[in-house]
């Protein structure tokens, strides 16, 4: 993000935000928590809306922590739910005065004020920008849009390091150079690592690589169809990353198999690049939303550009935790870098995004967000689209350029994605090798109790059934 001076936020005047409620919505991503991943954002953000439109009346939620197992559709499905029942509460239910007990105007709590007087703006950080995106869509797509309204009242989604179009590949390079191996990364950074796999899966076909190392070894009970993909999966996940550091870490690759795979399918909307492209294309058009998205870029350190050794393709690119749209994109102008020049890593940048003591660009991310959402209410005041507001804000973003960082079908993302392809294939493999031998040591042990158990039997009937002692007669 451009260190010049913000923008003041539009003027709305104060008869036109009475009764008005602006609900502010904070989903969490991959493995986050409600509790801790946005800290103090939240506030912050309603502060300065408060501030500029004394007469509006804002209120914030984070949407419970809920469990990223299972298909992303699912989250998808269960977080509308909850938005429809929270907004059908806040629309019909006026406030109640404490003393009498009489319900208060809605003019004045923006509560009770009927369908479309809550105005929602969605706001995900990383795998919840998905949430986010994918929500708004649905309900435009399943009856929630009529005669060009919009129910639930969805005016813009706001999504904060949100990986649209994938995570950057080298990143993994990087992360594994600071945690030595995915293994030790998924379990010390899981709530920023998990998604990487399938991002990196996502980019270089692993599902077919993954059968491929499967395709020549015997079909096993428990160890075939979804049970076999998923184990190798996990572990060439792990070994796609982690490289030589897979092996090194064998002693806690078994509780990494299980809890990678455990939530394959949750990050498994990221090996969809059809329907990546198509999500943020269909919201791009989606005249009733505003949509923009808050991407962290390293700052001017001596790690934060690659280097000419690592490839001429690199050399002057930024780095980034996502791939960003192609810049003969529409969608492209609608992604504004964060510049964080404390921050080690893009790891480090993504997951410490809400935090002013380790993202030197928090506050002004805290102002131009609002500067966003107060295009957004002025636009649906004037015109009840987010046309308007929409074309503002690409407006404010320069022409793209390499040191925003790598796009999708770039030179230096071609070439990481089939150095890696290789890499993966291979440790998948050996990956998949290795749990044959296990799977085959645990065959040679069951067959062994099994024999044991036979012999024990065979004895037992040769003998005869055994009769105990008689016990001495007390008369004797």
């Amino acid at each position: 993000m451009a260190k010049s001076q913000t923008k003041p936020l539009p003027a709305i005047g104060q008869r036109d935000t009475q009764g008005v409620l602006l609900l502010l919505v904070f989903i969490h991503g991959f493995k986050g928590s409600a509790e801790t991943t946005f800290e103090d954002y939240p506030s912050r953000l309603a502060h300065i809306l408060r501030e500029t439109y004394p007469a509006l009346s804002v209120e914030t939620r984070v949407y419970p922590t809920y469990d990223t197992r299972g298909q992303l559709s699912t989250a998808v499905e269960s977080f509308t739910e909850w938005l429809i029942a929270l907004c059908v509460n806040l629309e019909s239910k006026p406030l109640l005065d404490e003393k009498s007990g009489r319900p208060k105007d809605p003019k004045e709590t923006g509560r009770g004020g009927g369908a479309g007087s809550v105005k929602v703006i969605l706001c995900g950080h990383s795998m919840g920008g998905l949430v986010a995106a994918d929500a708004a869509l649905s309900i435009a797509n399943e009856g929630g849009l009529r005669d060009g309204k919009l129910w639930p009242r969805v005016c813009a989604v706001l999504a904060y390091d949100t990986p649209y179009l994938g995570v950057h590949p080298a990143v993994f390079k990087h992360s594994v150079d600071k945690y030595s191996g995915y293994v030790k990364v998924a379990s010390d950074v899981s709530s920023a690592l998990a998604p990487f796999g399938a991002a990196l899966g996502a980019s270089l076909g692993f599902g077919a690589a993954s059968t491929a190392a499967g395709s020549n070894r015997s079909n096993r009970s428990g160890s075939s169809g979804w049970g076999r993909w998923a184990t190798t999966g996990a572990a060439a996940l792990a070994a796609g990353a982690a490289g030589a550091g897979l092996y090194a870490s064998r002693g806690t690759l078994g509780s990494s198999y299980t809890w990678i795979s455990s939530h394959l399918d949750f990050v498994g909307t990221l090996w969809d690049r059809s329907g990546s492209d198509r999500r943020i294309e269909e919201l791009g058009k989606l005249e009733q939303v505003l949509f923009h998205c808050y991407y962290t870029r390293l700052g001017p350190t001596s790690n934060a550009v690659f280097s000419s050794g690592a490839g001429a393709a690199n050399a002057g690119t930024s780095r980034v935790f996502i791939i960003l749209p192609p810049a003969d994109k529409e969608v492209a102008k609608s992604f504004t870098p964060c510049v964080n020049t404390r921050a080690k890593d893009e790891v480090d940048a993504h997951i410490s995004m809400f935090n002013p003591m380790n993202n030197d660009d928090y506050y002004r991310m805290g102002q131009v967000s609002a500067l966003v959402i107060g295009r957004s209410l002025a636009s649906e005041r004037m015109t009840g689209t987010q046309s308007r507001s929409q074309r503002e804000t690409d407006a404010d973003e320069p022409p793209p350029d390499r040191m925003q960082g790598s796009r999708q079908g770039d030179p230096e993302i071609l070439a990481e994605q089939e150095a890696q392809k290789v890499q993966l294939q291979e440790e998948a493999n050996a990956a998949a090798e290795e749990a044959d031998k296990q799977q085959e040591e645990r065959d040679r042990e069951m067959e062994r109790r099994r024999h044991l158990e036979a012999l024990e039997r065979g004895t037992n009937e040769r003998q005869g059934p055994s009769v105990p002692p008689e016990e001495p007669s007390p008369w004797a």
